[in-house]
């Protein structure tokens, strides 16, 4: 079995923080268009029900608000599949590969629980 993760998970953990952290400012980035409209009040539009009726910083906002929180998502995403692997993050059905993708975590889990042992002097069998 491997006890390693392999580079391309590890990159794929890294973009997937990337886009994280992108669509946080993305997301953020959205209230300093509602900040930079606060003095300048426009009257209301009477066009309801049409996307041409909204303030084109109110457009910008949203597109801000949605576009950061998909990439939040895709990046949480990526991240997952880089942890864990495809089988070990539930996309694939499979739990012969899933034991194999999660491998160096179950040695980690194994290797903590026996620091505990030898620090509390428990020999186990």
């Amino acid at each position: 079995m491997n006890r390693n993760v392999s580079a391309s998970r590890k990159l794929l953990y890294a973009l997937g923080s990337a886009l994280s952290i992108i669509g946080v400012i993305v997301f953020f980035s959205g209230f300093l268009v509602v900040l930079s409209d606060v003095g300048n009040p426009s009257p209301p539009d009477m066009s309801f029900g049409h996307s041409s009726g909204f303030d084109p910083a109110a457009r910008t906002m949203m597109v801000r608000f949605l576009g950061g929180m998909v990439l939040v998502f895709a990046g949480n995403a990526c991240r997952n599949i880089g942890a864990r692997g495809v089988a070990g993050s539930g996309v694939v059905l499979d739990p012969e590969q899933a034991r194999r993708d999660l491998e160096p975590f179950s040695r980690q889990a194994g290797g903590m629980l026996n620091d505990l042992l030898d620090e509390a002097n428990i020999r186990p069998g």
